[in-house]
């Protein structure tokens, strides 16, 4: 029999026509047939079968009623063949097992299970138009930042209706799976039709049963009830901050099922709109830092460029400031990532390693007295060295403080103090100092003394002296060389350094780090200054900031003293 191609109504009392009609066949073989004789028996039996082709048949078909047209014509449709269903499975029997009518019963089967596909693809389909659990349409764009408001975001005005939204949508697809989907996934499965091109939606299904059966029972884990959390509590928890992780949170949690689709959609959703955000700030964030480094501190020593020694000094009120700032659009702006464009990356990194540096002498409420604590340690880095042995004396100054290879000591730095280092070979030894670049020599005490005495004197030390070579370079590395000769009469042992010139060249290394409370009297100090810090690489301008111009400093960097 042919099904009607367009929507339709089953009338039950012809389908129960039709089983009758087999039942009556039935008994017609079992009592009515015996009693003809023997060479008659196949034909009549013949005949009866063909009847009752004819009479299932024309029921079957005549059984299908049209649909009056509404919006309700799916639902009416499945109810109907949800009643039906027995009596066209029974009618599909009797074809098969009582009428012998193999064809005419796969026939029908197929076309009353794709009848039930069908309607379930309608079903489907209308689950799908119906946006349940799927924010309102443009609410997402009016997340602009701060918290996300999850009752605005599914157009309700609090998170109560929100919460009584969610229970109402869950209703529906519980009606709509167990009054609708169940009984056509009953018939199919009764049927044994289920072709391979529909097994996706079989499967969607029957899950979406057995999970709204789950929540109902209360199981804890039950998707259904992990969706309606995420919705009703969890989205509303969300910022620019913690979005990845309650996303992430979510989705890690979300099975294969329809309903962790819907919470995989709306993750996928609010973080691409929270990427978006971040991005945003992350950009507005940057350009207003890098406005401010370049309107406080680009330009201005130590950001300053190489070789810039007129640059004015940066002032530590100006380095506090910006760092304010700084700390106050926080990680989010300050970290650099991947996929930031590489010079701004790379600032970025530049103010971390300069933050670590100058955290020591930013003015800060929680810190002691502003200040670096050093300490020297004299002829490292041995195996570069040429005619340190010469050098009776080694001596680093901050202010009026010393330190030297006679008396070691910690000394104390702040911005504004000057520092000096000084070497004094031995006054009955066979060698003198008679110059050094960018160093004072008094020949009288065969002394060479490296003296700073700008702002940012104790950087200019590090910057200006940094060991550029050698075997063994550690951080805060410094390298001092002076032209030396012989004193007259004294035994002729070479002096020639490397490079051939009669060079002394020495290093030390300062251990710079913040300054700690003094320790009680009679208490000697820690061997080596708290939370060491090492010289960064300062930054001279921000890239992607608006540029500001400078007027040429009228405080020049110290030039090197002549010989006296």
């Amino acid at each position: 029999p042919r099904l009607r191609p367009e929507a339709s109504l089953w009338n039950i009392e012809m389908l129960d026509g039709a089983a009758t009609a087999g039942q009556d066949f039935a008994l017609f073989l079992t009592r009515d047939l015996q009693g003809f004789a023997e060479p008659l028996r196949g034909p009549v039996r013949g005949a009866s079968q063909e009847r009752l082709r004819e009479v299932l048949v024309s029921r079957v078909r005549a059984a299908q009623q049209a649909l009056p047209r509404g919006d309700d014509a799916l639902r009416q449709q499945i109810r109907s063949f949800a009643t039906a269903a027995p009596l066209l499975l029974d009618i599909t029997r009797k074809l098969r097992n009582e009428a012998g009518l193999t064809a005419e019963a796969a026939s029908l089967s197929e076309a009353l299970g794709n009848r039930a596909l069908g309607l379930l693809a309608q079903l489907d389909e209308q689950l799908e138009a119906s946006r349940y659990f799927v924010p309102a349409s443009g609410r997402m764009a009016g997340w602009t930042g701060g918290s996300l408001d999850a009752a605005r975001l599914f157009g309700v005005p609090s998170l109560g209706a929100l919460g009584e939204l969610v229970g109402e949508q869950r209703t529906a697809v519980a009606t709509m799976a167990n009054d609708l989907a169940k009984p056509l996934l009953d018939y199919l499965n009764a049927s044994e039709y289920r072709p391979a091109d529909r097994a996706a939606l079989i499967t969607k299904w029957t899950r979406i049963i057995t999970e709204v059966d789950r929540a109902g029972g209360g199981a804890p884990d039950a998707p259904v009830l992990r969706m309606s959390t995420f919705i009703a509590t969890d989205l509303n928890t969300i910022d620019l901050e913690n979005c990845r992780t309650v996303l992430g949170r979510a989705v890690s949690a979300a099975g294969t099922d329809w309903f962790s689709d819907r919470v995989r959609a709306i993750a996928t959703q609010v973080g691409e709109r929270c990427g978006g955000l971040q991005q945003a700030a992350i950009s507005s964030g940057y350009r207003q830092l890098a406005d401010a480094f370049n309107r406080l501190l680009a330009g201005r020593y130590p950001f300053s460029r190489p070789g810039d020694g007129n640059a004015e000094a940066a002032s530590l009120s100006a380095i506090a400031e910006f760092y304010r700032l700084y700390d106050e659009l926080g990680p989010g702006v300050t970290t650099p990532l991947p996929t930031m464009a590489a010079s701004n990356r790379i600032f970025l990194q530049n103010l971390q390693r300069v933050r670590a540096f100058l955290g020591p002498v930013i003015p800060s409420q929680d810190a002691a007295e502003p200040g670096y604590s050093i300490e020297a340690r004299f002829r490292v880095n041995q195996g570069d060295e040429v005619g340190a042995r010469d050098i009776i004396e080694w001596q680093v100054y901050s202010g009026l403080q010393a330190t030297s290879n006679f008396q070691p000591q910690r000394i104390v730095w702040r911005p504004g103090m000057p520092v000096e280092v000084r070497l004094r070979w031995a006054r009955d030894g066979f060698v003198t100092p008679v110059s050094a670049e960018g160093g004072f020599v008094d020949a009288s005490s065969r002394t060479v003394a490296w003296s700073y005495r700008d702002p940012w004197a104790l950087v200019r030390l590090l910057q200006r002296h940094a060991a550029q070579r050698g075997t063994v370079i550690r951080p805060n590395l410094l390298m001092f060389e002076s032209v030396v000769e012989r004193i007259q009469g004294s035994p002729t042992v070479p002096l020639s350094g490397p490079d051939g010139a009669n060079v002394a060249r020495v290093f030390l290394e300062l251990w710079v780090g913040g300054n700690p409370p003094a320790p009680p009297p009679g208490t000697p100090p820690s061997p080596s200054p708290a939370g060491r810090v090492e010289l960064p690489l300062f930054p001279a301008e921000a890239p992607g900031g608006t540029p500001v111009a400078r007027e040429a400093s009228s405080n020049p960097s110290p030039a090197p003293r002549r010989r006296r």
